[in-house]
């Protein structure tokens, strides 16, 4: 079975990457799409996983897309894990159009329904969170963005961003690679974004917490 998402992620995962996307129907005769929701009319999200320990996506296959390519992906079946909800095994990947980056487009991917992110407002959540009903994917614009550089002994020189969404701040990594090597090669430690689109999304399970990335960034 076959399935098209725009893709919002290709994001840092163990050796490999995470690619995610929202799904679509793609009418590539018009040059037109709809959005797939569920059933509370909030975007329907993909997940395409390996058959390695964590799921993550080798390098070979995730060069060469990007972020708001539309993807054509072979699912073989939905196996959601935990949290992860949205993961699905899959035969191949293969990039077959693009959408333009505009606030009307993108403002129609976010998320439509949750007033936090993940539940609270920590920096992770219990891995008994699916028993309320999982989501590990959220596309948000957050009313504002700061970038800067995490100097303490664990996190030494990690880029992170200060979040405020709906009235509540957040503190949270940046795994997304082409915004990170942007601002590194620059020398970007801190900085304050506007007019900023985030995927954000909930890390494999680490001593019975999913902790909570910024994946993907979308500038206009």
């Amino acid at each position: 079975m076959k399935k098209t998402i725009i893709c919002l992620t290709n994001s840092y995962k163990y050796r490999g990457r995470c690619i995610s996307g929202i799904e679509i129907d793609l009418d590539l005769e018009n040059h037109s799409y709809s959005v797939i929701r569920d059933s509370f009319g909030n975007p329907k999200w993909m997940r395409p996983i390996s058959d390695s320990e964590n799921g993550e996506i080798s390098t070979t296959v995730a060069n060469g897309i990007n972020i708001l390519d539309i993807l054509e992906v072979d699912v073989i079946e939905h196996i959601p894990s935990k949290a992860h909800y949205e993961n699905y095994s899959y035969r191949s990947i293969g990039k077959v159009s693009r959408i333009k980056k505009s606030s009307s487009k993108l403002d129609n991917l976010c998320d439509t329904i949750h007033d936090k992110i993940f539940y609270n407002n920590g920096k992770a959540v219990s891995v008994d969170v699916f028993e309320k009903g999982s989501y590990s994917l959220m596309f948000v614009k957050p009313s504002s963005v700061k970038l800067y550089t995490d100097y303490s002994k664990k996190e030494r020189g990690k880029l992170r961003m200060k979040i405020t969404y709906k009235g509540n701040t957040y503190d949270i990594p940046v795994t997304d690679p082409v915004f990170l090597y942007d601002r590194e090669s620059r020398g970007v430690e801190e900085e304050e974004l506007e007019n900023c689109y985030l995927t954000l999304s909930l890390g494999e399970v680490y001593n019975d917490w999913h902790y909570k990335l910024v994946a993907g960034v979308v500038e206009l």
